[in-house]
């Protein structure tokens, strides 16, 4: 814990309304600054997400949420903390429908239950989750969309977030 005494300094601050606003407020003050830096695996160097990226990307990947008949609907998401689970979890919330956040540590009889209960239209995960959700390539329940993280191209599988 902090055992620093309170220094008097009141910080400035600015009133928001939910996470939409905080994240269009965020992107007006510092728009180049950078809010995500992630590994480039080819060069093997931190690359740095600006804010102005993020809202980029936030509102292409919802338009496409939202084309594919996803609003308001539930979409699920597992897979380790990265960008690009960040970016779904944001997209969902900012207005396309309801996130259904996965912890990719279940065992598969409870994430599969899960997903059931959930009644979710789509599911967006990670390759290193995909052996534990493998069951739902050939029997997809509520699912319409399954959508791969770290596939760069679409395949008979599922689709690809990039």
């Amino acid at each position: 814990m902090n055992n620093k005494k309170y220094d008097g300094v009141n910080y400035p601050t600015r009133e928001v309304t939910d996470l939409k606003d905080l994240v269009n407020s965020t992107v007006s003050m510092v728009p180049d600054t950078a809010a995500y830096l992630t590994k480039d695996k080819k060069a093997a160097a931190f690359v740095p997400i600006s804010y102005r990226k993020v809202k980029e990307d936030l509102d292409a990947l919802g338009t496409k949420f939202i084309d594919m008949g996803l609003k308001g609907q539930r979409i699920a998401v597992i897979g380790e903390t990265s960008y690009y689970w960040i970016l779904t979890y944001l997209t969902v919330v900012c207005g396309v429908g309801v996130i259904v956040p996965l912890d990719k540590n279940l065992p598969q009889n409870e994430l599969l239950g899960l997903l059931e209960r959930s009644g979710a239209s789509a599911l967006v995960y990670s390759d290193k989750s995909r052996s534990t959700i493998k069951p739902l390539f050939e029997d997809k329940q509520s699912l319409q969309y399954l959508i791969s993280m770290d596939s760069s191209e679409d395949s008979e599988a599922g689709l690809s977030l990039s």
